[in-house]
Parts: C-alpha cells; sequence; structure tokens
C-alpha cells in the first residue's frame, strides 16, 4: 500500500503516481510481522474477534425513504380522489332532487307583479262598440288612358293620364309639368292633356311652334278631343309624338 504525501490517498503498491495531483509515490516498507502476543492479564475477558460493523449505504437508505413517501402520496391522492367521487354524486343527487321540487311545486306571482286583469263582458262589449263599424279606404287614382311616346327622345315612354291631367312643357321637374320635352322648340307650358265630362281632350296652351293631331298640317287653336288610337304632335315628330292608349 502506497500513500501520497500531498493528498493522503492510498493506492495499491504497484501505483507509480497519484490520480488526483500527479505526484509520484514511494512505496513505503513492509513493517517486519512480529508475532502476537496477549497482553490481557490473567481472569480479564478476553478481547472481542467479531468483524467491525460497517455504516449503512447512504444512497440506498434515501431510495428506501423516496419509495415509502412516494407509496405514502399516492395512497392520500387515491383517498382524496375518493372524496371527490363522493361529493360529486351528492350534487348529481341534489340537484336532480331540486329539479323535481321545482316541477311539482306551483309557480306563485311575485309580489312585485302587476296584478292580473281578467277581460270582463262589459268591457268587451265596450271595446267592440267604441270601433266604427265601416272603415273609409281612399280610392285610388283614377286611369283615362296612357300617353305612349312614338317617336323623339323620349320614344317608348308611357305616361298615365290622371284626374289632374297631364302637362306638356320644356321644363325640367315632371312634378310642374308631367311630360318633360328637352327641346327649344317646344314652349313652356306647351300643350295639356286630360279628361273633360267624360272625355280626353287635348289643348294648346299658347306654343310657339304649335301643337298637331292626326296627320293634319293645321296647329290647334281650341280644345279638341282624342280618340284611342289618336296621334298628339308636338311641334314635329322628330321632337315628340304620342298615340292615346285607353
Amino acid at each position: 500500500m502506497v500513500i501520497c504525501s500531498k493528498c493522503g490517498t492510498r493506492y495499491p503498491d504497484q501505483t507509480a503516481f497519484c490520480e488526483r495531483d500527479g505526484t509520484k509515490l514511494a512505496s513505503s516498507p513492509r513493517p517486519e510481522l512480529r508475532p502476537a502476543t496477549s497482553t490481557t492479564p490473567p481472569g480479564s475477558p478476553s478481547p472481542d474477534t467479531s468483524p467491525p460493523t460497517t455504516d449503512p449505504d447512504p444512497l440506498k437508505a434515501d431510495e428506501s425513504d423516496h419509495r415509502a413517501e412516494l407509496l405514502r402520496t399516492k395512497t392520500r391522492m387515491e383517498k382524496l380522489e375518493q372524496q371527490v367521487e363522493s361529493m360529486n354524486r351528492e350534487i348529481e343527487r341534489l340537484r336532480t332532487a331540486a329539479s323535481t321540487a321545482d316541477a311539482a311545486a306551483p309557480i306563485s306571482p311575485s309580489p312585485h307583479a302587476p296584478p292580473l286583469v281578467t277581460p270582463s263582458v262589459e268591457t268587451a262589449k265596450t271595446k267592440k262598440s267604441a270601433l266604427p263599424d265601416t272603415v273609409s279606404v281612399p280610392a285610388a287614382p283614377e286611369r283615362h288612358g296612357v300617353l305612349v311616346c312614338t317617336s323623339g327622345p323620349l320614344q317608348g315612354r308611357r305616361f298615365v293620364i290622371g284626374d289632374k291631367g297631364l302637362n306638356i312643357g320644356r321644363a325640367k321637374a315632371l312634378a310642374d309639368v308631367g311630360i318633360s320635352v328637352r327641346d327649344n322648340r317646344v314652349s313652356n307650358p306647351h300643350a295639356w292633356v286630360g279628361p273633360e265630362n267624360g272625355v280626353i281632350v287635348v289643348r294648346d296652351e299658347g306654343s310657339s311652334n304649335g301643337t298637331f293631331v292626326g296627320d293634319s298640317p293645321e296647329r290647334i287653336n281650341k280644345q279638341v278631343p282624342l280618340q284611342e288610337g289618336s296621334t298628339l304632335v308636338i311641334v314635329a315628330k322628330e321632337v315628340a309624338a304620342f298615340v292615346l292608349e285607353k
């Protein structure tokens, strides 16, 4: 056995250098072996020759304690899971009982809710008598015919002749005119078409370039009745021409 002079580590006899600091090891001389002599006085108990006891391994002891702690923790967790499951069953039982009780119990009115009023027969009769027997509905405006434009910029347009008739002129606002013909040769107002004593008539309003009925080259200077299929010309056909439809 050799011992390092610096760190005191023991090594077998064949070891040349210390593994920790590299110090060269010198083998120590072996002590001379002498026969053992008993120094025990007569009558004294013999010395204890049993092998020395060794301390338990601390790593094994720690591992054993850790396993025991894990086992105890597992046991506590299982008990907690059983308690939670029992509580869940109790909660479900209470909910079922409450639902059954709510379904069976009559609904009591809230003290803050207004009282229910049951209408009597007299009240119903009073309300019924307050309603009018007839309801007047405004009549739809009567339609006396339609002017269909057959030539000019408005070709294809249809204009309904109502009770107030149709004003024809150059003004842009249709509400004021009825039929707006955007041509400088058209006066404002130019003519009027509407019902008169049950007959559709056309009246020139003092236009500069005239109003014509049918194929007549003569401009009208007074009120002229129109029949279904009659042609009405404002100035000229390329400006505006209309056919009356009933």
